[in-house]
């Protein structure tokens, strides 16, 4: 017999065979997985004297959301340290000044705040245009010289501090011999001296990473509520890509993920370097020199090759592990995606990953990073960024400026070769085009006899890709994950003082459909305005407008319908994941993780999918309490949403 039966409502099951055999009235789940689907005759011969029934109250059920690239661990730390100042939050400078200084305030009056640092995440010229350029001097003279403080940039890969905090870290801003560890960039002025800016997560936690650590049970509080948020929004599958293993911090995350109650699942990609494999080498794992997580920087940082950008950001677990070991670390050797990634540390003090922990809690695959962001002109372009006041704010490098490419083509080739003998998949970050070009030549090199792509290798981002990329893509099934919600902020001031009329082709995403490409779309939080919001993604996707201007439309012909966005969030990211047999639609022997919905997406115009609320969601068949159940007879309860959710 049933445990529980839904009735009363749309059902989208994002099934093409249950779609065509007619409307879906009803679904049984017991045990936790969907036992039953079909008319209400036929699913209620499974309803029992214990089963629950549930009237959806003429709302809409479907598969719940799965996130496929969000950095959801250190999203979660941002909640206990940083002081947010993005521009959803605050609308000109005299406001972010005041809030800064509010909070220094705090810091110096605070009786155990004498080794407190003040931290700041969001600042975003692109946004807020009487942002002025920072520097050490600046803030030191316009905030204060005696607290440590460091502000991040919205997209994280960008960064200034005042002079204490390098001091604090060991660094003398005058000592022209600075360099910052491989992979990120502490920039200088016309005589060496640095400037106070940092480029990407090995340079930013060069410094950053000195900064106290929040409490374990901030740690704690932290991951459980963006756990809850992510719910609410009708997320019950997200990701972290840039995962790296701490002791400390997979302790807390475990202790969240055993618990029944956690309303989402949650799958690791672990960031590595990719390296030239040795070819005196008989196999095991890459030295500490060729193949180092995206660990934090050691506190003096050492002279190094030119930099190299990486991706999204890493600043809460990064910080983590340098306040750790205060030392890189060695990763541990990757074994067969089939096994569980547990091998024994090849260092005393190396942490042990995660794993495949449980149902709710495992590791899908590897994280390379090609190129940069285009919000700070690193990311790889065929044509320069343009030069602008703006993109001098934000630090651009010098024009003309192409971008940077962060590995070798044999590099990512070698480390592709055998990941993917190991079974192992592959999320590859690629903004630019010759990022998008290089990846994608390393992925023809070691398909070519397997076009299948059995691994189902993944390229993340894709912001210029070309029409002929997606096409080669399509040819040997590389699947594709576009970053399309920066139009949502950014479409403007991408053509005005960034990339001119290339943002016209920003994700080309019906280009990915024509390929009959597995694709998806994601947010990329925290590096990103605001929380996760599926359906603002969605909009996005297929109206390709800016949230304060629908009638100016950026590539018209690269619109997506409806139809493609929800199958991006639900079977085409478990495919991405490799979880589409248990979970990604309302099919008999899946997973019940659904979501209710207030309406129907299909039913819905494009321009308001954002007034869409979810009702609750359930993971397992377990609720996660986000809406309310009225009882109205024996083992008859109707499903409405929360008033006061919100509120909250």
């Amino acid at each position: 017999m049933a445990d529980t039966i839904l009735y009363g409502g749309d059902i989208i099951t994002m099934d093409d065979k249950l779609n065509r055999a007619g409307k879906v009235e009803a679904i049984a789940i017991a045990g936790g997985i969907i036992v039953e689907v079909g008319s209400m005759k036929r699913v209620f011969r499974r309803k029992g004297p214990n089963t629950e029934v549930i009237f959806l109250n003429q709302q809409t059920l479907m598969p719940g959301f799965i996130e496929p690239h969000q950095h959801a661990l250190q999203t979660s730390q941002m909640r206990c340290l940083y002081t947010n100042i993005s521009a959803l939050n605050f609308s000109c400078y005299a406001e972010i000044r005041q809030k800064m200084l509010d909070t220094l305030d705090s810091i110096k009056k605070d009786p155990a705040g004498a080794d407190k640092w003040a931290l700041f995440f969001g600042w975003d010229p692109e946004l807020i245009a009487d942002l002025p350029p920072l520097t050490a001097k600046f803030l030191d003279d316009e905030f204060a010289a005696d607290v440590p403080i460091a502000v991040v940039g919205q997209s994280g890969h960008v960064a200034w501090a005042n002079t204490l905090a390098f001091q604090e870290s060991g660094i003398d801003v005058n000592d022209t011999t600075v360099e910052a560890e491989k992979g990120g960039v502490f920039v200088k002025d016309e005589v060496g001296h640095l400037t106070g800016q940092m480029f990407e997560e090995p340079a930013i936690m060069g410094v950053m990473g000195n900064a106290p650590m929040p409490t374990g049970e901030m740690i704690l509080a932290g991951i459980v509520d963006q756990m809850r948020y992510y719910a609410s929004v009708g997320i019950t599958t997200v990701t972290d890509l840039a995962y790296m293993p701490n002791e400390d911090f997979d302790n807390a995350l475990k202790s969240v993920f055993d618990k029944e109650d956690t309303p989402v699942r949650l799958g690791l990609y672990r960031m590595e370097h990719p390296h030239k494999e040795d070819p005196s080498a008989s196999g095991g794992p890459p030295s500490a020199k060729k193949a180092r997580t995206a660990r934090a920087a050691p506190t003096k940082p050492k002279p190094t090759l030119e930099g190299k950008v990486s991706c999204c950001t890493n600043l809460g677990t990064a910080q983590m592990a340098q306040k750790k070991k205060q030392k890189q670390a060695q990763p541990p050797r990757q074994v067969a995606r089939s096994q569980a990634r547990s091998a024994a540390p090849e260092e005393d003090d190396e942490p042990i990953p995660i794993g495949n922990y449980n149902s709710k809690l495992w590791e899908v695959g590897i994280k390379f990073v090609a190129d940069g962001s285009p919000h700070c002109g690193t990311c790889a372009v065929r044509e320069p960024f343009m030069n602008t006041p703006l993109t001098q704010n934000l630090g651009f490098p010098p024009a003309p400026g192409y971008g940077t490419l962060n590995f070798t083509s044999e590099e990512f080739v070698d480390s592709m070769k055998r990941l993917t003998k190991e079974g192992t998949q592959v999320a590859v970050h690629a903004h630019g085009e010759r990022a998008c070009e290089q990846v994608l030549r390393a992925y023809e090199t070691i398909l070519a006899d397997d076009p299948t792509n059995r691994c189902r290798h993944r390229m993340e981002h894709l912001g210029l890709m070309t029409v002929d990329q997606i096409a080669r893509a399509g040819k040997i099934n590389v699947a594709l994950s576009f970053f399309v919600d920066h139009l949502r902020f950014y479409a403007k001031v991408y053509k005005t003082d960034i990339f001119g009329d290339r943002v016209n082709r920003w994700t080309p995403i019906s280009e990915a459909s024509k390929n009959g490409i597995t694709w998806t779309i994601h947010q990329d939080h925290p590096t990103f305005p605001g929380d996760a919001n599926p359906f603002a993604n969605m909009k996005t996707a297929i109206t390709r407008t800016q949230r304060d201007d629908p009638t100016t439309v950026y590539g018209p012909e690269y619109c997506a319908t409806i139809d493609e966005v929800l199958k991006s969030y639900t079977i085409n990211a478990a495919w991405q994941l490799h979880v589409d047999n248990q979970l990604g639609s309302i099919t008999v022997g899946k997973q019940a993780d659904l979501v209710v919905l207030t309406e129907n997406p299909y039913h819905v115009d494009p321009f308001k999918l954002e007034d869409i609320k979810v009702v609750e969601t359930f993971l397992s068949g377990r609720r996660s309490n986000i809406g309310k159940m009225s009882t109205v007879g024996p083992g008859l309860n109707v499903m409405k949403r929360d008033a006061a959710y919100d509120k909250a």
